[in-house]
């Protein structure tokens, strides 16, 4: 997957806030609006966006203690 612009990136995240209810995103809008493929992968990309900025969905930080 090609890396996106920070433009295509803000608008996806402003979609994400105005297709969302209570925390809960509408990724089938969210794909609508922004001309993505599915409901899944405008999921994945808002997994993978939150992933490289050290968030994930179950509101922790990735930096638990391993084993």
């Amino acid at each position: 997957m090609a890396p996106f612009s920070s433009e295509n990136q803000f608008r996806f995240l402003l979609s994400c806030i105005k297709h969302s209810n209570a925390g809960k995103v509408d990724f089938a809008s969210v794909a609508k609006e922004c001309g993505i493929v599915s409901r899944g992968a405008a999921s994945k990309r808002y997994q993978r966006m939150l992933g490289l900025h050290g968030s994930s969905l179950d509101g922790k930080n990735g930096q638990g203690n391993a084993p």
